[in-house]
């Protein structure tokens, strides 16, 4: 066969024939090139969560066709001809891509070492900062402050307070997942004595641990044990998933548990806290090892080099244009 030709006797891989600029720049710099299914297109769970996150409303609601009048785009009605169709995934595909190189502020640091290489302290915390994140205090705060009592939005400073979404890496090591978390369930939370903090903080640890004596915080005066979940959307759908509107998809909350010691001052102030084993359970879940690795919150899709309208750059597709997919994103939510 071809194969087993000299490399100059082969013939000219085929190329892929795209419509313009935009589909040949995505196929060239995500995923496979010359793969067009959605299994193709990996690496935007960033983008998928930064666009949940930031952009109220709600998702798109249902499939449109659409035409250019002038600058403006409009949808068309059922026998008019030279119209797009835009499904809601296209649209939600648009709307992670602007977002997929964004502004955003966040909290901790991404872990770049493997689960098993992972070096830890005699408490059994991870010796790299980095791996030591997202500290606990951080997380509760978020929690029960922004989808708790509810704050404005960091991107708009005259917005109202309200229930706040954010973003997780919902694993602590190498391999990164960004899921939006929508909800948390504290379940259990019960001031402990300092000594009984330095022990629940031990288990899991080594020789050499202070069991008797809480050493990790010297401005700690009080300590609560917490038990929580939160609820993250997730991103898994399926390609038949895909030609459905999202409200019919069907996808379950993945759900995650935690388990860690809260740091206060005398006034009840939280002023961190470190993760622990869940203490009921023989086998229960190990804070120290499935916690978040950092939370953030998008602040606006331009990112570094692009225009007020998401258009240039290089970190995501230079030629869509916010207006362009939030344009979309509206016309689909009218019913």
């Amino acid at each position: 066969g071809e194969a087993g030709l000299p490399e100059g006797a082969r013939a000219a891989p085929r190329a892929t024939r795209v419509a313009g600029p935009t589909t040949y720049w995505e196929l060239t710099h995500h995923g496979l090139y010359q793969g067009v299914t959605p299994e193709y297109w990996w690496g935007h769970c960033n983008g998928w969560a930064a666009y949940v996150v930031a952009e109220g409303g709600g998702p798109p609601l249902r499939d449109i066709r659409v035409r250019v009048s002038g600058s403006t785009l409009t949808e068309c009605a059922s026998i008019e001809r030279g119209c797009i169709l835009f499904r809601t995934a296209d649209i939600e595909a648009l709307m992670t891509e602007v977002y997929h190189h964004d502004s955003a502020t966040m909290s901790g640091r991404r872990c770049e070492t493997r689960e098993d290489l992972v070096l830890r302290d005699v408490y059994g915390r991870p010796v790299d900062p980095a791996c030591r994140d997202l500290n606990p205090g951080t997380m509760h705060v978020a929690m029960t402050g922004l989808l708790g009592l509810g704050a404005s939005s960091i991107s708009s400073a005259s917005s109202g307070r309200a229930q706040r979404s954010f973003v997780v890496d919902y694993t602590w090591h190498r391999e990164v997942w960004s899921y939006p978390v929508t909800s948390f369930t504290i379940d259990t939370m019960a001031e402990v004595s300092a000594q009984e903090a330095a022990r629940l903080v031990c288990n899991g640890g080594y020789q050499g641990a202070d069991c008797y004596n809480y050493v990790l915080n010297p401005n700690a005066r009080r300590f609560v044990r917490v038990g929580a979940r939160y609820g993250m959307i997730s991103d898994e759908v399926s390609a038949a998933d895909l030609l459905r509107p999202p409200a019919l998809r069907n996808v379950p909350i993945l759900n995650a548990e935690l388990h860690y010691v809260l740091e206060l001052d005398d006034r009840l102030t939280v002023l961190g806290g470190e993760w622990i084993k869940n203490p009921a359970l023989a086998n229960g879940v190990n804070g120290k090892a499935m916690h978040p690795d950092y939370l953030w919150i998008p602040v606006r899709p331009q990112g570094a080099g692009e225009d007020g309208d998401d258009l240039g750059g290089s970190g995501d597709n230079p030629y869509i244009a916010y207006s362009r997919a939030r344009a979309l994103l509206d016309l689909s939510r009218r019913r």
